[in-house]
């Protein structure tokens, strides 16, 4: 997407020197600056760039009254904020004003680079009627989100880690199957270790080697893979694995900057595409979860070593796998709102609804 038209909005020079000369221009961005939050909507409004990187606390206008003032004049460029005081209510503030994503400071160059591209490959959402049903299920993927990561993160067994995953993964992204895989260290293999899909009452423990090219690919590249469904009449994508697909997201599991084990959701009934931001979610996921699996292998080399933990550490795994459950089942309540927010904005979008029943089967 080299090109592209970049805003970058801070109060800090330093911080601008650093986007503009070496992030973004060396990767053949156009870039144009301001260093308050009035300049900025003022830039944004005359120059129309193709996105704009903001910092919250800025003098004259804070980022996410600069975003607000950009989306009730109309304009619906996307918007990636900044800060160092980053907070679940710092978050939840910013996608009420608009924003696309949201960085905490210091971020890195890949992080910076993967929102940027995120941000241009999401088209800009309709000033229209259903704005408001697109933000609610903003919002509620945000909740969403923030519980997942809190479930998953309390956990200190790998089969729990990868199991409150994979169901998470279902719930997220509203899919019919997901698979979790992990690379064995020593052989840079990648084994399928748990599914979960449908009629199945908890995840299932495998050990099966992926020779797939798909999969394998997710772990070369380091980036997601979305399958569309193939066209009516043909069959399914059929994966090494053995499973048969119509449509399929895989992410990678990055742990500074290694990919340990891929995550895949697919679908093998219904007809529905996967989309660039169901990937970011997932991706989301990903992140949490690659923490989680390295801390549940770090505390069972631990517990290996001393063959026996400490009791306290035990009652508080106990603790730690009741909270987990508990928010799992608000992860469901949140899930199911935001399956209703969307048949809502169905309803409210006829295009939309007839371009879904000419690809129904």
């Amino acid at each position: 997407m080299a090109g592209k038209k970049i805003l970058v909005v801070d109060d800090r020079r330093d911080n601008i020197l650093f986007l503009a000369n070496d992030v973004l221009r060396p990767r053949g961005y156009e870039i144009i600056t301001a260093m308050d939050g009035e300049r900025g909507l003022r830039k944004a409004l005359e120059e129309k760039p193709d996105l704009v990187i903001t910092d919250m606390r800025m003098p004259k206008m804070n980022g996410d009254e600069m975003i607000r003032a950009l989306r009730e004049a109309g304009h619906n460029i996307p918007v990636i904020l900044t800060t160092f005081h980053g907070s679940e209510s710092t978050a939840i503030a910013a996608f009420r004003a608009g924003a696309t994503d949201y960085l905490i400071k210091p971020f890195t160059v890949d992080e910076m680079m993967a929102a940027v591209e995120r941000a241009l490959a999401i088209c800009p959402m309709p000033a229209d009627q259903s704005s408001q049903e697109l933000l609610e299920q903003q919002l509620a993927a945000l909740s969403t989100l923030h519980d997942i990561g809190r479930a998953v993160t309390s956990l200190l067994t790998l089969d729990d880690v990868l199991a409150r995953t994979v169901e998470a993964a279902i719930y997220l992204v509203n899919a019919e199957e997901s698979y979790l895989m992990l690379v064995d260290p020593p052989t840079g293999e990648l084994h399928l270790r748990v599914a979960w899909g449908q009629g199945d009452k908890r995840a299932r423990n495998l050990n099966l080697k992926v020779g797939d090219s798909l999969t394998r690919q997710v772990v070369t590249t380091g980036k997601p893979i979305i399958l569309k469904p193939p066209p009516i009449g043909s069959a399914k994508h059929k994966l090494k694995t053995g499973y048969l697909m119509k449509s399929l997201l895989a992410v990678p599991l990055v742990r500074e900057k290694e990919v340990i084990g891929v995550l895949s959701v697919g679908n093998m009934i219904k007809r529905v595409e996967f989309s660039d931001d169901d990937s970011h979610r997932l991706s989301t996921l990903g992140e949490y979860a690659a923490i989680a699996i390295e801390n549940a292998r770090l505390y069972e080399q631990a517990r290996a070593a001393s063959k026996e933990a400490p009791p306290p550490i035990e009652a508080d795994i106990a603790h730690r796998q009741a909270e987990a459950a508990r928010l799992t089942d608000q992860l469901r309540a949140l899930a199911s709102e935001a399956e209703k927010l969307a048949q809502r904005l169905q309803t409210m979008t006829p295009s939309s609804d007839q371009s879904q029943e000419s690809g129904a089967e």
